[in-house]
């Protein structure tokens, strides 16, 4: 081939694009518009190469049954047979580690965002991508920006948290360490998504410009200003209109006010569903020019809309096609970015060096032990070595790892050796630490039946046990995302799953079978540890009078019960802070922290003995909130000091560990107005937060510093608004007033 500029690696991304897309044929671009790969395998598409009927897609997407070397095969045939050598995006899902046979699975997000630890998430994400593009894969649709807004829906376990400055802060973080591995972060799911109707996984949103603002967008915004190359679209509708087809944002948001330039790609199926579920537009040719006027970039994971027929009803609509050029340069330029021309695939013989290290498999200990988060305890733990422990539950031996993960059992076991098969669960790490002499194991139900001979083991048992310990919570096994689950899910042949991608609740608390095995133990007289595993929160309003001690889990990761082990052995002080709130019933929803004044009147919970008001027989105050989190030491927190002038706000305190253990510890800074115009103020806002280690007795100074913009909201003109007037600083217990 003549050496065209484009295939001059020195020159900028931009010009190299440039050049490039004035030589495609109409043909080649739309091809490049297209995502696909879910709907065959390598076998099907490595075929109709030999048989000289091409697949040329810009963009290929995780496989079913696919080899190593098919899939080397399969990169350099795409090369080599598109005319002017335009390599694809591969790209698979990374919610907590690659959803592929051989990556190394992380604990759940929620895990993440409980650390409060911004280096940590940006060496975890770092490790993920250096496994995914060792592996040949280039893109990632992740990381996942949704903010956690409702337990019910099985996708909130995909969410790090509640709060958007961690959220944002912790999306930079993710966007840079996936980035530096030549892998490209497509954030996601754009706009608005993890807020749906009744729980209910599609289903619409209902939330106001200024909410959406004020809480979902700044993730997005930290991410673009990161770098991220990608933005993938949501599924919901906001105010009747689907957003991925929205002027608002997606023009004038996402384009023009957060000057995003990168690829913007349809979640998958999308195309169809606002066609035939939602009514919009009377065919794909009409529906595609609304996806080319919001800048929909690629369309996935079928050519509904971007395919051949469309490009032969636009040949002559210079404006329609003008948008194919801007988004076809924008796909090319990422390519370049990447460094896809030079490197289109891997080295095998690396495979082994960069994947499942033993520093990977390491990281999934250090996030599930600066996660794991400490709600309740009366003193049970930490346990001694020799306590005699009676493990019961349906999570007891299974290495509950999340969804959006690759699950052996649902390709027929055929990688065998796959991650998801080595993952350590939780009866192997107590025999590890413990000693299999002290540890007993009963399941005594599955996520949806009872054993009643096991029961009766149970009950027996319990005479010689010290503690039982209950590993309940939900269940993602099987599910790795898209197609690969549901119906082909081999869990639901013998069991239920309870959360991930389509799998939603009307209920927040245990499975009945759960409730029903809890009922059992807990007139047996035992201190019980119950560990809720899973990646979204389990309420336990009625079980909490009866359990001595709760640890919130999240999905564990490859070595996370040894962490969740060593926890209850007293080897690791926890240190997580709960990363999202946790309702008392499903009748409390939605439940968050940062919610507009006033909610509710009274401030007199009732209860069942003594009905009150705002809720009649209950408190309208969560049962955990946002933030909470036990240690095994006691932080002090005292001189509290606050200077400021008209630019800078400087905040410092003393905190003390006054023992017994050394531990790790997150520092918790929140600030509001107490003043606005228009707009009502907060009950609470993070500002701020930093994580530090702190000896048996050992005292240290934390500072912050801010200014205004920390204090900003969105005004009525929609736009931020810096504060005028009093404003409030809160850490720990202490709080204080400034005027502005």
């Amino acid at each position: 081939m003549k050496k065209y500029p484009y295939l001059n690696s020195s020159l900028p991304s931009e010009e190299r694009a440039k050049d490039l897309l004035k030589r495609m044929s109409l043909k080649e671009k739309i091809e490049q518009m297209n995502c696909s790969g879910c709907l065959f395998d390598l076998d099907e598409i490595l075929s109709s190469f030999e048989k000289n009927v091409d697949k040329v897609h810009g963009e290929w997407y995780w496989f079913k049954y696919f080899s190593l070397e098919k899939l080397k095969r399969m990169e350099e045939e795409c090369v080599k047979r598109s005319r002017l050598h335009i390599p694809a995006f591969i790209a698979c899902e990374n919610v907590h580690g690659g959803a592929l046979p051989y990556t190394t699975i992380f604990p759940t997000v929620g895990c993440l965002g409980a650390s409060f630890d911004l280096d940590l998430a940006y060496k975890v994400s770092k490790m993920q991508a250096k496994e995914i593009r060792a592996l040949g894969f280039n893109k990632v649709y992740a990381p996942n920006l949704d903010l956690f807004r409702d337990p019910r829906w099985g996708r909130c376990e995909e969410n790090i948290s509640e709060d958007p400055l961690l959220l944002a802060k912790m999306a930079s973080c993710i966007v840079k360490g996936i980035q530096e591995e030549k892998v490209m972060a497509t954030v996601k799911h754009y706009i608005g998504y993890s807020s749906p109707e009744s729980g209910l996984n599609l289903s619409p949103m209902h939330m106001g410009e200024r909410e959406i603002r004020e809480f979902f967008l700044p993730s997005f915004a930290s991410s673009i200003e990161a770098g991220a190359m990608g933005v993938m679209t949501c599924y919901n509708v906001m105010d009747g209109v689907p957003v991925t087809i929205s002027p608002l944002w997606m023009n004038k948001v996402l384009r023009e006010e957060l000057k995003f330039d990168g690829v913007v790609i349809l979640d998958y199926g999308m195309s169809g569903i606002m066609k035939n579920v939602m009514g919009i537009s009377s065919s794909y040719h009409e529906l595609g020019k609304k996806l080319l006027l919001a800048n929909v970039d690629m369309e996935a994971c079928e050519p509904l809309c971007y395919n051949y027929d469309f490009i032969s009803c636009l040949k002559d609509d210079d404006y329609y096609l003008s948008l194919i050029d801007k988004s076809v340069y924008r796909i090319l330029k990422a390519k370049f970015e990447l460094g896809l021309f030079e490197n289109p695939s891997f080295e095998l013989e690396e495979i082994k060096n960069k994947v499942g290290t033993e520093e990977a498999l390491h990281l999934t200990y250090i996030e599930e032990k600066e996660g794991a988060t400490l709600l309740k305890n009366d003193g049970t733990l930490p346990l001694k070595n020799n306590s005699k422990i009676l493990l019961i539950g349906p999570n007891a031996n299974l290495a509950q790892l999340g969804g959006i993960t690759y699950y052996a059992a649902l390709e027929d076991y055929k990688y065998k050796d796959a991650s998801s098969e080595k993952a350590i669960t939780p009866l192997q790490a107590l025999v590890s630490r413990f000693g299999e002499k002290n540890v007993k194991f009963i399941k005594g139900c599955n996520f949806f039946q009872n054993n009643e001979e096991e029961e009766k083991e149970i009950i027996k048992e319990a005479n010689w046990a010290d503690v039982i310990v209950f590993a309940g919570g939900n269940n993602s096994i099987g599910y790795s995302g898209g197609e690969n689950g549901g119906k082909n899910n081999p869990m639901m042949k013998l069991d239920a799953v309870t959360s991930s991608e389509g799998y939603d609740n009307d209920d927040i608390g245990l499975t009945p079978s759960q409730r029903r095995l809890f009922d059992l133990i807990k007139g047996l007289n035992k201190k019980v540890v119950f560990l809720v595993y899973g990646g979204k929160p389990v309420s336990l309003e009625k079980e909490l009078p009866f359990i001595s001690s709760l640890l919130m889990c999240y999905g564990v990761g490859a070595r996370g019960n040894l962490a969740i082990a060593d926890i209850l052995l007293g080897k690791i002080n926890p240190s997580g802070r709960l990363p999202f709130s946790i309702a008392r019933n499903v009748g409390q929803l939605p439940c968050f922290y940062n919610h507009y004044l006033p909610k509710g009147n009274y401030n007199n919970p009732g209860s069942l003995s003594k009905p009150g008001q705002d809720y009649v027989f209950n408190s309208s105050s969560p049962l955990f909130g946002f933030g909470f989190g036990l240690s095994y030491s006691n932080f002090v927190y005292d001189n509290f000091i606050v200077n400021y002038d008209e630019e800078n706000i400087k905040v410092s305190v003393s905190i003390s560990n006054d023992g017994p253990f050394d531990g790790d510890h997150v520092v918790l800074v929140y600030g509001r107005c107490l003043e606005k115009e228009y707009v009502c103020i907060l009950s609470k806002r993070l500002i701020g937060f930093k994580r530090i280690h702190l000896k048996n007795k050992e005292k240290k100074t934390v500072e912050f510093n801010f200014t205004k913009e920390d204090f900003s909201y969105i005004g009525i003109d929609m736009k931020k608004t810096n504060p005028k007037g009093k404003i409030e600083i809160e850490i720990g217990s202490n709080k204080k007033e400034l005027f502005l």
